[in-house]
């Protein structure tokens, strides 16, 4: 496939707002001396970038992209598409067993932002009494979810666990958390064998330990298991990747197999 059709090579500009870096740290990036080398290509339009060899934060961003524009292709939207919505990244924090209770929500604000004087209804307080019967909820209900999603998108309908947010795995740099991905997605390795390849990256890189901190195999148990559906599901294979994007998979076109498999090399410049 042509690069300039191949959806998984992507501008350094396109790179560095996936990442929320700015350009000139992609370039470093690109560099021999990062532990997760990011792959790159030079060609006739600048240097491009293989998103595949980006960090999760910039799979999960693109991953949501890819999802909205198939959402609007398959089911139409009035919402702008823009390259980096903070809104749509948040929403990969979906858990797969919340996703039918998410969009039955979006599916039933899609409804309530019909016109109801088109519909019949002189109020749209009557039009949501109405609908509110259709779809066993409440005006109250529906007028909550409106607000939750004008400030936190697709991923504040879904039910909230108590207590305050996590705080993230702040011991894992960014390289750590693209190393491990790599080889829990690509290589398929365990968990394990995850933790061991990234002690044994920091220890060749690092044997005194004096820039970098060796992080605790439950911390990186724990980021695997926060990769999210998405990309959990490119590790299992083609069918649970169907299933994650059911309803838009097709929608999605090529851009649904970007992620399937990792580029020609594991670091350094591709061929």
């Amino acid at each position: 496939m042509p690069i300039d059709t191949d959806p998984a090579w992507i501008t350094v500009r396109q790179a560095a707002v996936l990442e929320g870096v700015t350009q000139g740290l992609i370039y470093r990036r690109c560099m021999p001396t990062y532990p997760a080398t990011i792959v790159w290509k030079q060609t006739p339009r600048g240097r491009l970038i293989d998103l595949r060899s980006l960090s999760p934060k910039a799979h999960k961003a693109w991953v949501l992209q890819q999802l909205k524009l198939a959402w609007e292709r398959r089911y139409g939207s009035s919402q702008p598409v823009t390259e980096h919505d903070p809104q749509v990244t948040a929403a990969l924090s979906i858990p797969l067993s919340q996703r039918e209770v998410v969009f039955k929500r979006l599916r039933v604000l899609r409804r309530a932002e019909e016109n109801h004087r088109k519909l019949g209804y002189l109020r749209r307080e009557d039009y949501l009494k109405e609908l509110t019967q259709e779809e066993r909820t409440s005006v109250r209900t529906i007028l909550r979810w409106e607000s939750l999603y004008k400030k936190g998108g697709l991923a504040a309908l879904a039910n909230r666990r108590p207590g305050p947010p996590h705080a993230g795995h702040v011991s894992l740099r960014t390289w750590m958390k693209t190393w491990v991905e790599r080889d829990w997605v690509w290589s398929k390795l365990t968990k394990v064998e995850c933790y061991r390849s990234l002690v044994d990256k920091v220890e060749h890189l690092d044997p005194q330990h004096k820039k970098y901190h060796v992080p605790s195999r439950t911390t990186v148990s724990r980021f695997i298991g926060e990769l999210g559906p998405v990309l959990h599901a490119y590790r299992e294979g083609p069918e649970a990747v169907k299933r994650v994007f059911k309803g838009v998979y097709r929608a999605m076109g090529p851009n649904a197999k970007v992620l399937s498999e990792y580029c020609a090399e594991r670091s350094g410049v591709a061929p």
